[in-house]
């Protein structure tokens, strides 16, 4: 797909993909067993010409030099390094800054469900420790690097070969050293990276991915797969479609990524949004007979209200806290009584299916949420300009009984 900057995504965060997550894991799990203390730009190097990375093969072709450069980096310790992987003490974009700590948050929370689930049947004396190791200096400057990188490209999607490209162009690293170690010729790797562009497939984030494994694109894939996952997000719920399931589910997502402890209904209004994205970045649009049910994203616009704006409210600037993630836990009975109201409003609108829009109406009024959070969702859309009032008196957002069908 074709993801020039357009009206499309005017308004849209730059944000890591999934791949780039997945890269990070793998760093992070090669630094456990080689009993690293950080996660240095080395560590995301051995684990691109390790893996079954594309970008790896463009920095180290082959299998003999991919094993050896592997080999190299892995039989050395922390304190080897004449680098210290300090990066270049430059202060990057807030907005950048920002999402490469909510990216890193993400990546944190994910191991620590992993050792977690690891942990549960071992005795306490055998439990993996969940205090994870901090990112250095220099692979925070490579991950910025990799976000201006895309944006040049014309890219909302960061992915893995913008970040291998950073790894390799970035001065004084361990990831360099390495590489000098075994003396390989960089010149060609950046030209090598972006011959991959051509033959790079659309990301597809976790929501459109359940989305198309719930059949809402159309057939595909496994049968079963395909009723047990739509009836999961959608037809076990009641909704008719999947659209609000995986919205409530992203939601869980954009907690982590503001480091919250739990679910909020901030996070349900800009998972609205971040759907939008994500069907932006997949080339991929919902069917026609789902629209009506699903225009909680064009409305917000309509009312001034961005993506990328709501994150900027939502994201902290405090950076990344140390020591061990929390869980993250749903919304309880807010949660149950959000979705009520969603599903209330579906049903006195004539609605075949619940979606955003139903979803929207019920955030926007204490019916549907309480008075604390709905002040707090005013706050935030009013922070990021929004006319809150020319959207609340939007007629398919009003709630049976609610404040503005009262008004």
């Amino acid at each position: 797909m074709d993801q020039r900057m357009s009206d499309r995504n005017a308004g849209v965060t730059t944000e890591f993909e999934r791949d780039v997550v997945k890269l990070l894991l793998e760093a992070m799990r090669a630094v456990d067993k080689q009993e690293r203390e950080d996660v240095g730009t080395e560590s995301v190097l051995y684990a691109l010409v390790s893996g079954d990375w594309a970008a790896g093969s463009a920095i180290a072709p082959g299998m003999r030099a991919a094993g050896s450069l592997g080999g190299s980096i892995g039989c050395r310790g922390t304190s080897v390094w004449v680098s210290d992987d300090a990066g270049d003490g430059v202060a990057g974009n807030p907005d950048d800054e920002r999402e490469i700590d909510a990216f890193w948050r993400v990546v944190r929370q994910e191991e620590a469900k992993r050792l977690r689930w690891k942990n549960r049947k071992k005795k306490e004396e055998e439990k993996k420790s969940l205090e994870l190791p901090p990112m250095t200096g220099a692979l925070r400057t490579c991950l910025r690097k990799a976000m201006e990188a895309a944006r040049e490209e014309g890219t909302i999607s960061v992915r893995v070969r913008h970040v291998a490209r950073a790894l390799v162009e970035l001065p004084d690293t361990r990831a360099r050293e390495a590489m000098a170690v075994k003396k390989l010729d960089v010149s060609a790797v950046p030209k090598a990276l972006d011959a991959l562009r051509e033959s790079d497939e659309a990301p597809e984030p976790t929501a459109v991915l359940v989305l198309r494994k719930a059949g809402t694109f159309g057939k595909s894939g496994n049968p079963l797969t395909r009723k047990f996952t739509a009836w999961i997000f959608g037809g076990g719920a009641g909704f008719g479609s999947a659209v609000v399931g995986v919205v409530h589910s992203e939601a869980q997502r954009k907690a982590v990524r503001r480091g919250a402890s739990e679910v909020e209904p901030v996070d349900v209004l800009l998972s609205i949004l971040a759907l939008e994205r994500s069907l932006t970045v997949a080339g991929r649009e919902l069917p026609e007979k789902l629209t009506a049910a699903n225009r909680g994203a064009e409305l917000l616009r309509r009312h001034g209200v961005r993506q990328d704006a709501v994150t900027r409210v939502l994201l902290p600037t405090t950076g990344v806290a140390e020591g061990e993630p929390p869980e993250v836990g749903d919304t309880g009975d807010s949660g149950r009584r959000l979705l009520h109201v969603t599903e209330l409003t579906a049903s006195a609108q004539g609605s075949s299916t619940v979606g955003t829009t139903h979803l929207l109406a019920a955030l926007l009024d204490e019916k549907g949420t309480d008075a604390e959070s709905a002040a707090e969702i005013e706050r935030v859309l009013t922070e990021c300009g929004a006319d809150v009032a020319g959207l609340r008196a939007e007629p398919e957002l009003r709630v049976p009984g609610g404040a503005a069908q009262a008004s």
